[in-house]
């Protein structure tokens, strides 16, 4: 099984003076909710606003902001997960894929359908029965992550192209079929589908391919033309 994005992938973990605690994606949850005023930008103070959790207590805001790609969250001090509302995200238009373990939240399309080509965040179901989101798609650092696998946050376009240009320019299709037929391994979080038409244009290959254009015209004077003269 060839790899080749092993050799690329030297990140280390991101330098951060906090560490990212569990972020649950949650389908009832109405609001993004996480507990450590570290974690936000853009934050501002509110007050009267109160929180019912799951056991029934109702607990108070302390104030507003943002959470890496995440917008508007609140800031809630007493939670033990943090949480990620999947409704908010419906409403904020991504689009949720899951199966095997594993929910993808894709990007809408110009057209609003799902843009495969781009990821916007992914979670993964763990021992407890909740699916965990990766945090470095929040921009958190966390010690049970292994940030050598960086190359996932890459676009679909960019993954395709390192393949394409590490395995000595193969084309796109055959490319394709090595990835559905296992002799390559997709590391990218998005479904291996449509190469075509995620993959850029190859200069080295255009440039490879090409041929030169034959002279079909002569240049000079026409032999007849040319003999015509000389017998007057």
């Amino acid at each position: 099984m060839h790899d080749p994005f092993t050799a690329k992938a030297e990140a280390l973990v991101p330098k951060a003076d906090f560490e990212a605690s569990d972020v649950v994606a949650d389908s009832g949850a109405t609001r993004h909710m996480f507990h450590d005023r570290k974690h936000f930008t853009n934050y501002r103070v509110v007050h009267g606003h109160y929180i019912k959790v799951a056991d029934g207590k109702v607990v108070p805001a302390e104030g507003i902001g943002d959470v890496g790609p995440l917008r508007d969250v609140l800031h809630v001090p007493s939670l033990v997960y943090d949480l990620m509302s999947e409704s908010e995200l419906d409403r904020a238009g991504k689009w949720l894929v899951c199966g095997g373990g594993k929910r993808v939240y894709y990007e809408q399309s110009a057209g609003g359908n799902i843009d495969y080509a781009k990821v916007f965040l992914t979670a993964k179901l763990n021992d407890k029965g909740l699916y965990v989101v990766n945090p470095m798609y929040l921009g958190l650092a966390n010690r049970q992550y292994n940030y050598k696998c960086y190359d996932a946050l890459a676009t679909k376009t960019e993954a395709i192209d390192l393949l394409h240009r590490t395995l000595g320019h193969v084309s796109i299709q055959r490319l394709e079929d090595w990835v559905r037929n296992g002799v390559i391994e997709w590391k990218h979080e998005s479904e291996p589908v449509r190469f075509k038409k995620y993959a850029s244009p190859c200069v080295a290959c255009s440039l490879a391919k090409s041929k030169r254009t034959p002279h079909t015209k002569h240049n000079g004077v026409p032999w007849t033309s040319a003999k015509r003269s000389t017998t007057t």
